[in-house]
């Protein structure tokens, strides 16, 4: 019942108005959306009449979105032992510049519907370590390969690639006062990151609030709910759906809206969206809104850093932790 009051409590702060602040076609591919009439069972609208969602003229001050990082978490196999890790890359070149992760020993069960209260609190860690953390020279060590590498921060490790330097804002400039360099060495703050894509969902949710929704909300961040697979709920069926994305959707990033009216009380609701990840609509991903940002822009923004099924942001950070998964296997094994 704890976790029931306080997904309603996330859910009334969570905002999906577009954010016209920036603009999210980090790579000049912007997502298509095809409308295409479905049934409630395919995930569409039926025979209800959709509101349309326009993308609001951006902002004087709007500017392309320069970094992004993609938050997964890998798991030992039959363990609650697990690996959490936040790639940092920059766009539209989706070059990786950092990597944050953690190794943890999960402490709440899975339960569906409430993975946000098993992940969400070492998801929002591995964040706010990276909007904290003040790079000095005296708390570094650097890797054989160029990297830096920051450790000491309650067991997250921080892993800057050669160039980060670039993106990151200059250092604050001491006061002339200062006793000593050392005293005024504040560090360096790190890149900041504009938007954050979240492996699972975000309101594409029974009570649309999915992990990337909480995150999103606790930490004050834009987020964007990747689903590997589809989340069914309520009259949404996985195969109707993908019958009817096998006959509207053609190109990598496209997209279809993913409708849900059977929430008590309220109408016709999009949850998300199906965009074709590949050559064919075979294996589609799953897109919603985390928070901070519409569902266009979403859409926009994961196609934009899609260079293989997955997102890139997310590919990486689910490539990076599982290869530390498998190091850690190794060494006790060994």
């Amino acid at each position: 019942d704890e976790w029931l009051v306080e997904q309603s409590r996330i859910r009334g702060l969570n905002s999906q108005a577009p954010d016209p602040s920036a603009t999210f076609s980090v790579s000049g591919r912007e997502a298509l959306r095809v409308d295409a009439p479905g049934s409630a069972e395919e995930g569409g609208a039926g025979g209800h009449s959709v509101p349309e969602f326009p993308l609001p003229p951006s902002s004087e001050d709007a500017r392309p979105v320069a970094v992004v990082a993609g938050l997964d978490i890998s798991f030992v196999k039959d363990s609650d032992e697990a690996c959490a890790c936040m790639a940092v890359l920059q766009s539209p070149s989706m070059r990786p510049i950092g990597v944050v992760t953690h190794s943890v020993a999960m402490e709440e069960p899975y339960i569906a519907g409430f993975l946000a209260f098993r992940e969400v609190p070492i998801l929002s860690a591995l964040v706010r370590a990276w909007q904290t953390c003040r790079v000095r020279a005296t708390d570094c060590t650097r890797g054989p390969d160029g990297s830096t590498i920051l450790a000491g921060l309650g067991g997250i490790e921080i892993k800057l690639l050669p160039g980060w330097e670039a993106l990151a804002p200059p250092p604050a400039r001491a006061p002339m006062d200062y006793a000593s360099a050392a005293a005024a060495d504040s560090g360096r703050p790190l890149p900041k990151v504009d938007a954050f894509l979240v492996d699972g969902n975000g309101v594409h949710h029974p009570r649309r609030c999915g992990a990337a929704v909480a995150l999103g909300v606790l930490c004050g961040i834009r987020t964007v709910g990747i689903g590997k697979e589809l989340h069914s709920f309520g009259a949404l069926s996985r195969d109707a759906l993908l019958r009817r994305a096998a006959r509207c959707l053609t190109k990598r990033g496209h997209w279809m809206p993913i409708f849900d009216g059977k929430l008590e009380g309220e109408g016709v609701e999009r949850t998300g969206a199906c965009m074709q990840a590949g050559s064919t609509p075979r294996r589609p991903i799953f897109v919603s809104v985390g928070h901070g940002l519409s569902l266009e822009q979403a859409c926009d923004l994961a196609a934009g850093c899609m260079l293989h099924r997955l997102p890139e942001p997310v590919r990486v950070a689910d490539l990076y932790s599982r290869a530390l998964i498998d190091k850690r296997s190794k060494a006790k094994s060994g």
